[in-house]
């Protein structure tokens, strides 16, 4: 039996490294939908309802639920989205440095 090469991720945790991973393959087959991320210090939340008020005009929508802003959250959200929504919204905090740049990279606002 030949085997044959394939790419290969580690990971710590499955959880952690499959819905990055899913989000961000699904997320591609979503072009039609609307991605906004919100980001700061202080008042996502609001900043996320306010704009989901005015994107409804458009059509119904998907706001990111979880308040942890964790990656695991943010893929959640991706894989929630489905192609007939105009839009989703999700809060992106950070724990670390660094950890907005890799949400996005999952969320691609």
């Amino acid at each position: 039996m030949k085997l044959l090469p394939l790419p290969l991720t580690l990971v710590k945790s499955l959880r952690r490294g499959l819905y990055p991973l899913l989000a961000r393959a699904y997320r591609g087959l979503l072009g039609d939908v609307c991605f906004v991320g919100v980001t700061g210090s202080c008042g996502k939340t609001s900043t996320k309802e306010l704009a989901a008020a005015v994107l409804s005009a458009k059509g119904e929508g998907l706001l990111g639920i979880q308040i942890f802003n964790q990656t695991v959250d943010i893929a959640r959200t991706v894989l929630s989205a489905r192609p007939g929504h105009s839009f989703c919204i999700e809060e992106i905090g950070a724990s670390a440095p660094g950890q907005i740049a890799i949400s996005a990279s999952i969320f691609r606002p």
